[in-house]
């Protein structure tokens, strides 16, 4: 895994975009924030998901970058490409659904064909973020809290590999996996309580903490994972391996977050207000960068797919 945060730190580098790694969202000048995200269609598309469901989806997930860095999103922008106008304007509805769900402005949109793939997404969101919140600043001593839960991507992962049938799966995983609702409020909050680093769960919740770890230079230990008792109701009878499937659950879209018991004791009031499931579930150390679970090393795995 260590291999993979080189590669992407190498690509920051050869891009020129080294400057702002460190930040799920790049820090601009004005007090600004801005991420950038994309799918392929063939990769990201959900057997039970519609192309406005695909749009919704990459629009939440470039706005949850922009939430971990402290940021309030406030403007979309999107390049898409597809086979033909009519798809193009099913995943411009989801974009514009999900965009007035969040309560911010669509800007530009780019069209364009895909020709010799099912297509693909990039969407911009640019975020108002005075002071963002960093991946690096973990400190032995310092409280990780869970935000949001975990595991719908471990359902839909078995889904995709045919050890479930959607008809088998939850309606509530169902619906979050078609047109997830994270808590994309919670950017301010976070710089309000001055919590010191954050990321999102995209990829994977033990890559989401190993790269905290590692760009932090920190241990982190974590004893318990917050999920759905219906998640857990349902993989139990399919595989023995849940705890790995958790460790590993991608586009949960929950959030990883960091600090001293004073920042993590106001992160817990701001989510108590906004009905947001936050909890303590580990802690960092001082120790060469890792994730244990209970005690136990885990090796950080998760979607990533270069």
């Amino acid at each position: 895994m260590r291999d993979y945060v080189d590669k992407l730190k190498e690509l920051a580098r050869r891009s020129g975009s080294n400057w702002c790694w460190g930040f799920d969202s790049c820090p601009l000048p004005g007090g600004l924030v801005a991420s950038i995200d994309g799918y392929s269609l063939e990769e990201s598309l959900l057997p039970w998901m519609t192309l406005e469901d695909w749009g919704w989806k990459a629009v939440v997930a470039a706005a949850m970058d922009v939430v971990a860095s402290g940021g309030k999103p406030v403007q979309v922008m999107y390049s898409v490409g597809v086979k033909s106008f009519e798809d193009a304007l099913k995943v411009a509805s989801g974009v514009g659904l999900a965009s007035r769900w969040m309560g911010v402005r669509v800007g530009k949109s780019d069209v364009n064909r895909s020709v010799g793939g099912e297509g693909w997404i990039d969407v911009a969101v640019v975020g108002e973020a005075p002071k963002p919140i960093p991946r690096y600043g973990v400190r032995p001593g310092h409280l990780i809290v869970q935000v949001g839960y975990l595991g719908f991507g471990a359902v839909a992962r078995l889904a995709l590999e045919g050890a479930l049938k959607p008809s088998q799966m939850p309606r509530e995983v169902l619906d979050y996996t078609r047109r997830p609702k994270p808590p994309v409020t919670l950017g301010p909050s976070l710089s309000h309580c001055r919590v010191s680093a954050a990321s999102d769960n995209s990829d994977g919740w033990s890559v989401t903490l190993y790269t905290l770890a590692v760009e932090s230079g920190v241990k982190i230990e974590i004893d318990k994972m917050e999920v759905p008792k219906y998640i857990v109701k349902t993989l139990e009878p399919l595989t023995r391996k849940v705890q790995q499937l958790l460790l590993e659950s991608w586009e949960d879209y929950n959030l990883a977050v960091a600090g001293d018991p004073g920042s993590v004791e106001c992160l817990l009031k701001e989510c108590r207000l906004q009905g947001i499931p936050c909890t303590i579930v580990g802690r960092a150390l001082e120790g060469e960068p890792s994730i244990y679970y209970k005690g136990v090393k885990v090796e950080a795995e998760g979607w990533t797919s270069i």
